[in-house]
C-alpha cells in the first residue's frame, strides 16, 4: 500500500454529521497522511453577527472566506487529493484552481436522490465523484459525468456501541423533520412515540408530547440502545435506492431497528435476521405491534445485526475501497 497525503473538507463540529471525519480516520489508519479542514469555517467576526442580520450577503461572505482558506491551506500544505463531502458551499474557480495546481479532487455526494440535481451542478468538475444512491449513477452518466461510482454509508464502531441508561421508550425516530416523515408518524401517535431532530418543534403538528430537541454523539447512542424499536424513515422512500446512515449507526449500537425498505437493503442486509423491514403502513403497525410484544426477537436480530454491521460494514471496510480508488487516481497500483 502506497501512503498518500489526503485532505478531507467536511464537517467537522459538534452537532454535525461525522461521516467524512469517520472516513478520513479509516483511511488514516491504513497509512495515509490525512488532515482535515472544516468546511463550516468562518472568521471569527462573521460568527459575531447577529442572526437577525444575517442576510444572503451574510452566507455569500462565509462561502467566499471559506473557500479563499481552503485555497490559503492548501497552498501552505499541498496535498495530493482533496476529498470533499458532499461541498455545497465550494465554488466551481475553487475546484477549477486545485486542478490546475495538480491536486486530484473526490467528490462524495450523500444526498441522492433528494439533491441529485444540485449535485450536476458540480459533479463532472471532480477527477471522482461518489454517490450514496445505486440507482442515481445512470443518472450521472446520462448526464456526462463519467467517473462516478456508488459509495454506500458505513458507521464507526467508536460511536456506536452497546451502552446502558437512560429512560426506554416503545418506539423512537431520529431524524430531521420532513413533510413525508410527519405522515408516516402521524399514524402512529397512539404507541408510545418519541421524535429527537430538527425541526419537528417548530415544523410538526404532532402533539409535543411525542415531541423532543435534536441530539447529538453519545446522546443519539444512548437512544438507540434503550429504545424498543428504532424506527427509520427514508426522505426518499420510493424514489431511490440509498441506505442512509441510521441503516448501519442503530445496529452498530445494538439497537434494533425497522425501516421502511429500500432496494440496496437487500445486497446488504438480511430482512428479520439483522434488522425488520416494513413496506407500507399496515406493515409497518404489524411489525411494531409484533415486536413490541417479543423481546426475544428484538434481542437476537439486534445482537446479530450489530455482528454483521462490524465484519462488513465499518469505515474500515470502506476506507479499503477508498484507498484503491485513491491509488487508480494517482496511477498507482494499489
Amino acid at each position: 500500500m502506497n501512503p498518500k497525503t489526503i485532505l478531507f473538507v467536511c464537517p467537522t463540529g459538534y452537532g454535525t454529521s461525522k461521516n467524512g471525519v469517520d472516513l478520513g480516520l479509516a483511511v488514516r489508519e491504513r497509512g495515509n497522511r490525512v488532515s482535515f479542514f472544516d468546511v463550516d469555517w468562518m472568521p471569527a467576526h462573521l460568527r459575531l453577527v447577529p442572526k437577525p442580520m444575517r442576510g444572503d450577503w451574510w452566507q455569500t461572505t462565509c462561502v467566499k472566506a471559506m473557500n479563499h482558506a481552503l485555497l490559503t491551506r492548501i497552498d501552505r500544505e499541498p496535498p495530493q487529493i482533496v476529498f470533499f463531502l458532499s461541498g455545497f458551499q465550494i465554488l466551481p474557480i475553487t475546484l477549477e484552481t486545485i486542478a490546475a495546481r495538480g491536486i486530484r479532487t473526490i467528490g462524495y455526494w450523500v444526498d441522492d436522490p433528494l439533491e441529485h440535481a444540485r449535485a450536476l451542478e458540480k459533479a463532472a468538475l471532480y477527477d471522482l465523484f461518489l454517490t450514496n444512491d445505486q440507482d442515481s449513477v445512470s443518472r450521472y452518466h446520462a448526464a456526462g459525468v463519467k467517473s462516478i461510482r456508488h459509495f454506500p454509508s458505513a458507521v464507526s464502531e467508536s460511536r456506536f456501541f452497546p451502552a446502558t441508561g437512560g429512560t426506554s421508550a416503545d418506539i423512537v425516530f431520529v431524524g430531521t423533520h420532513s413533510a413525508f416523515r410527519e405522515t408516516v408518524l402521524a399514524q402512529l401517535t397512539d404507541f408510545d412515540l418519541h421524535v429527537y431532530g430538527p425541526g419537528w418543534k417548530k415544523n410538526s403538528s404532532l402533539p409535543r408530547h411525542h415531541l423532543h430537541n435534536e441530539i447529538f454523539g453519545e446522546q443519539t447512542n444512548l437512544i438507540y440502545n434503550t429504545a424498543r424499536i428504532n424506527l427509520n424513515i427514508h426522505n426518499w422512500f420510493g424514489r431511490g435506492s440509498a441506505m442512509n446512515l441510521r441503516l448501519f449507526e442503530v445496529p452498530c449500537s445494538g439497537g434494533f431497528l425497522v425501516t421502511d425498505w429500500v432496494a440496496e437493503i437487500d445486497a446488504a442486509f438480511v430482512d428479520g435476521e439483522h434488522l425488520a423491514c416494513y413496506r407500507d403502513m399496515a406493515d409497518l403497525r404489524q411489525k411494531i405491534s409484533f415486536y413490541l410484544t417479543n423481546a426475544a426477537d428484538r434481542q437476537r436480530i439486534a445482537t446479530a445485526g450489530r455482528a454483521h454491521v462490524l465484519a462488513n460494514h465499518t469505515y474500515r471496510q470502506r476506507a479499503a475501497q477508498f484507498d484503491a480508488w485513491c491509488d487508480q487516481l494517482l496511477g498507482r497500483d494499489a
